[in-house]
């Protein structure tokens, strides 16, 4: 029988060895072998300087330029071929470029706050964008190395300046992927026919992807008029070459709305780059419906596209599976919050449980009641709308509330009346800054004096009377903390902990026993499990949480919520618990197992009754730490949608800069560690035999 555990323990450690080998070396090759397609353009030799006119905020290069308007948005005029257009974007904005890369690289530095996770963060990010390069067209890539150019050294521990531009463009689909779209909740309508004040077609929309306030600080709008495709007017930040917004000289429109996405396990298009694309090559919906069609995204997204052509909007839904045409189940009216409308969509799971438990729903039924209150919609309306911060029957819900249309986080707002090529763009602090209007009439038919603002003031919309409240300090809305948070992190604990040591109690007698000094010594078992607990043990529980995302597909079947955090829990307690359980069964008196050998007993009864036996209080001590420590574990879940109260935190206290909901998630999670602490040292004081 001992024989027969023996060659089992061996021939299980030596498969598992292998595994670890053949992971190494899969992983090994799939990072080496990465390509991002780097483009082989040498710098222009061109004699063109920057010029830099400080009095008029203005800058030249040859025949591009770069202003910082009044209104307080950068301002982009940006021609040539692709290299010329990207070499020309990062001489011109080269400090806007750092500026940005540094608060976007200082947001996550406070996720991963150490240099060699971050060293550690690129090599996953190597291996996740392993094939980006060739997902991107190389019209873009060519842009993007031009910008490349001109950014800073200083982040080359996470990647080349081009590889970082090239991924920055991915950015908000991971960021909405695996934050649950924490960062992202759009809301965009359309109205044409009757019910526009002057039947044509209008469009408005709120960006709502927040990364501090920071990140949107310098909002830019940028005119391209590339060599090949349409001129286009879109609506970012300095190096933003994707669209997340814009308008080009045909009249379409392009918005972008995150819907409900599983967690990615590879890189695809990056949906800026999609619309982008579609921007500068389509001039009706089924142009625009054709490009979609052919590139493969890896996150969902609703993409509002608004036809001067047509007359009218639509919506492409798109996921990594499909792609849908939605036109609509009202007469001149579409409406895009963060789920799928459409028939081809109404039993997929990851959008029916968005609409059971997102906000969206609330925000679309809300944009629904402004309109029908407002019936037929001007642009003055629209700006309203896109204002409103109540919420159904103008319910107060407080500031900054993720139901309501005016979260208090938007990058920008934008309103578009596509058949005059006429763009409103809110200005800082949110949409209740002024919205400022550029006729694309005029700017691209190269007239323009750059000397002076290029925006109509004429058709300047007023900012809300409402932005005295706004620039006070956001309040935090209590009454919406979710209340199934403690409940959640409570059941992702103890089941955690239950499977943890259905796997790291016999991990933790394995190693005891095979110890040099243990019961039955086996140095090849015991080196083998003693180096995966180790491996498993140094990797940051955040990484190894990501890593994970495959395995937890497999198990659960997707990647995200309460029972999806279980899986990367369990992996993270199950070496923690062998160890402190090894570390318990070798406090117990060697004297007591000698004798016990000594009257003949078998390794099992040894194990059971001497070794389990004795070391039940240092036992109970021990699941006392596991659990504080895996709730611990299950609060930083939170930063992927893990659910909980660490989901709690992040979405509305650290995102939304909501302190007294932070403040109260981390009392609820203080007390619980206390409650739990105090219930096992208790138990553990009343079966400890010393104390009797």
């Amino acid at each position: 029988m001992h024989r027969i555990v023996k060659k089992t323990l061996q021939y299980t450690g030596f498969l598992f060895l292998s595994l670890i080998v053949l992971l190494i070396a899969g992983i090994s090759y799939l990072y080496f072998s990465a390509d991002m397609q780097t483009p082989k353009h040498e710098q222009s030799m061109t004699t063109d300087k920057v010029i830099d006119i400080d009095s008029l905020h203005l800058r030249y290069y040859g025949d591009n330029f770069l202003r910082h308007s009044d209104s307080g948005l950068w301002e982009l005029f940006v021609k040539g071929d692709a290299f010329q257009r990207g070499e020309a974007i990062g001489k011109l904005s080269s400090d806007l470029l750092h500026y940005q890369e540094k608060v976007f690289v200082d947001q996550i530095r406070e996720i991963v706050p150490s240099d060699s996770y971050l060293k550690f963060l690129r090599f996953f990010i190597v291996l996740f964008n392993r094939n980006l390069g060739e997902n991107v067209l190389e019209e873009y890539r060519d842009e993007i190395y031009g910008i490349s150019l001109s950014c800073t050294h200083e982040y080359d521990f996470i990647g080349t300046p081009y590889e970082r531009q090239l991924n920055y463009h991915s950015a908000h689909d991971l960021g909405h992927a695996m934050q649950d779209y924490m960062l992202v909740g759009c809301s965009s309508f359309a109205t044409w026919g009757t019910q526009s004040a002057d039947s044509s077609l209008l469009i408005g929309r709120n960006f709502d992807f927040y990364v501090g306030d920071a990140f949107a600080e310098n909002k830019q709008v940028a005119f391209y008029v590339p060599e090949q495709g349409y001129r286009f007017a879109s609506v970012g930040w300095p190096g933003m070459i994707g669209v997340l917004s814009g308008m080009n000289e045909t009249g379409l429109t392009v918005t972008i709305n995150a819907a409900k996405s599983a967690v990615p396990t590879g890189s695809a298009t990056p949906i800026s780059i999609l619309t982008r694309e579609i921007l500068q090559y389509a001039a009706t919906i089924d142009e625009a419906f054709a490009i979609a069609k052919k590139r493969e995204t890896f996150v969902s997204e609703s993409i509002l596209i608004g036809s001067a052509k047509d007359g009218k909007a639509a919506i492409i839904e798109k996921s990594p599976e499909k792609t849908v045409l939605f036109t609509g189940k009202e007469a001149n009216r579409l409406i895009c919050t963060n789920h799928y409308q459409s028939e081809e969509f109404s039993k997929d799971e990851r959008n029916m449980e968005n609409i059971r438990t997102s906000d969206s729903p609330y925000r679309f039924a809300r944009l629904t009641e402004l309109i029908n209150e407002d019936l037929p919609i001007d642009v003055s309306k629209a700006a309203s709308i896109l204002r409103d911060h109540k919420g159904l029957q103008n319910t107060d819900l407080g500031l900054a509330n993720e139901m309501a249309i005016n979260q208090f986080i938007a990058h920008h707002s934008v309103i578009f009346q596509p058949e005059k090529r006429l763009m409103w763009v809110s200005t800082s602090p949110w949409q209740c800054g002024k919205y400022v209007t550029y006729d694309l009439n005029k700017i691209f038919k190269d007239t323009i004096d750059w000397q002076h603002e290029i925006y109509s003031s004429d058709l300047t919309i007023p900012e809300d009377k409402f932005i005295e409240a706004v620039e006070k300090t956001v309040k935090a809305n209590m009454a919406y903390v979710p209340p199934y948070g403690t409940g959640a992190t409570l059941y992702m604990t103890l089941l955690s902990t239950f499977f943890g040591y259905v796997l790291g109690l016999p991990i933790g007698i394995i190693l005891t026993i095979t110890d040099k000094e243990g019961i039955k010594p086996n140095a090849i078992v015991y080196k083998i499990l003693d180096f995966i607990v180790n491996i498993l043990r140094s990797i940051p529980f955040l990484i190894l949480l990501i890593l994970l995302i495959p395995v937890t597909r497999f198990i659960v079947g997707k990647s995200y919520g309460v029972a999806a955090t279980v899986v990367p829990l369990v992996f993270a307690a199950a070496p923690f618990i062998g160890r402190m359980v090894e570390s318990s069964l070798k406090e117990v008196d060697k004297g007591v197992i000698e004798a016990a050998q000594s009257m003949g007993a078998g390794t099992m009864t040894i194990i059971w009754k001497v070794l389990l036996a004795e070391a039940r209080t240092s036992l109970l001590v021990g699941l006392t730490i596991a659990i504080g420590t895996i709730l611990g574990y299950s609060a930083m879940a939170g930063v992927v949608g893990g659910g909980g109260l660490g989901d709690i935190a992040i979405r509305y206290g650290y995102y939304r800069y909501q302190t007294d909901i932070m403040l109260v998630t981390i009392v609820i999670l203080v007390l619980l560690v206390q409650i739990l602490q105090g219930i096992g040292m208790m138990v553990s004081k009343k079966l400890d035999r010393r104390q009797h």
